[in-house]
């Protein structure tokens, strides 16, 4: 289900469109993960069933800030799960055509339940405008 949807977030979040129809668009896209949730619920394989966590205390993550973000732990491995992100660079890209911004890469681990995270925003910038 988290595959699901990280790749429709992927889908959506890597397609952009400049909102400057005259000018081209020039530069490095940079993509950092920041605001982890650490609330959140799982859903039960079997019968659909939610069931809510709250691992503020007990979530294992790091990279916020960076443009690679792991969390959890387990005892099989790989006990643990990463999200990365690949910027490209825009060379004279028109105005208000599509182009891709770059790459998220997902590794699924195995952990715990008290040490998951519920989500993560990407934050996602051009360096430079031409």
């Amino acid at each position: 289900m988290l595959a699901l949807a990280i790749a429709a977030l992927a889908t959506a979040a890597l397609i952009a469109t400049h909102p400057a129809a005259s000018h081209p668009v020039t530069g490095a896209v940079v993509g950092v993960f920041s605001n982890p949730a650490l609330i959140g619920n799982t859903i039960d394989g079997a019968t659909g069933v939610p069931s809510p966590f709250n691992n503020t205390a007990t979530a294992s993550f790091f990279g916020t800030g960076t443009s690679s973000f792991t969390w959890g732990t387990g005892t099989s491995p790989p006990n643990n799960s990463t999200l990365g992100f690949f910027g490209n660079t825009a060379s004279s890209q028109p105005g208000n055509a599509p182009f891709s911004l770059g790459t998220i890469t997902f590794s699924n681990g195995t952990t715990n339940l008290d040490s998951l995270v519920f989500g993560i925003d990407l934050i996602q910038c051009l360096s430079k405008y031409l």
